[in-house]
Order: structure tokens, then C-alpha cells, then sequence
């Protein structure tokens, strides 16, 4: 069974590949401070363009920290990876595709 890091990372995988976005920017950090954060850039149109950033997870775990990522990608890839230049956004907006994002649950998944 994949964890949910594996599944993020697998679907920005899928996301380079088949978006056409060349900009994409995935990061999972650990600090002692803010923990564990996972977040991914947009920064269509190169380096002229201001960088668009997903709503990042935090979390104390790297699994949950993902999650709100994972769920966008996955959204994402349900609706054909059609181009998406996402403002900055607040991690409580809801989500672009169907419904709300922002908040990690991962009580049914893998950490």
C-alpha cells in the first residue's frame, strides 16, 4: 500500500508529466519550528511570472502534511490536468474543482 507521501509525489510525477505546466515546484520540508509543511509552486509563464502556490499542509507527520496537496493533484488529474494558474491563496478557500481543501485528514489513509 502506498503511504501518502508516496501518492503525492506519484501524482506531481503524473502532474510534470502530463499538464504541460514546466513550472511546477514540489516541496516537503521539516523544520523544528513549523514541523512538517508540504506545498506545491506554479509558476507558469518562467521566471518573469510571480510564483502561485497551492495552500500549503502542516503537520506533525509527513503523511498529513501532504494531504491537502495529495487531494489537489489528485483533483487536478480528475479534471485533465486542464491549465490551472492558481492565485495565492488562503489554505481555507475552498477548492477550485469540487468542494473544500486545506484541511489535512488523513484518519483513513496511510501516514
Amino acid at each position: 500500500m502506498l503511504t501518502i507521501v508516496d501518492k503525492t509525489v506519484e501524482l506531481f510525477q503524473e502532474a510534470v508529466e502530463n499538464s504541460g505546466n514546466h513550472y511546477l515546484y514540489f516541496e516537503l520540508a521539516y523544520t523544528k519550528q513549523t514541523k512538517w509543511m508540504c506545498w506545491l509552486q506554479n509558476r507558469e509563464g518562467g521566471e518573469d511570472h510571480k510564483y502561485n502556490f497551492i495552500p500549503p499542509g502542516q503537520a506533525d507527520e509527513p503523511g498529513v502534511a501532504c494531504v491537502p496537496i495529495k487531494n489537489f493533484l489528485q483533483a487536478w488529474k480528475n479534471n485533465g490536468w486542464k491549465p490551472y494558474n492558481p492565485p495565492a491563496v488562503h489554505p481555507n478557500t475552498p477548492h477550485p474543482f469540487d468542494g473544500k481543501w486545506g484541511v489535512a485528514d488523513a484518519s483513513s489513509e496511510e501516514k
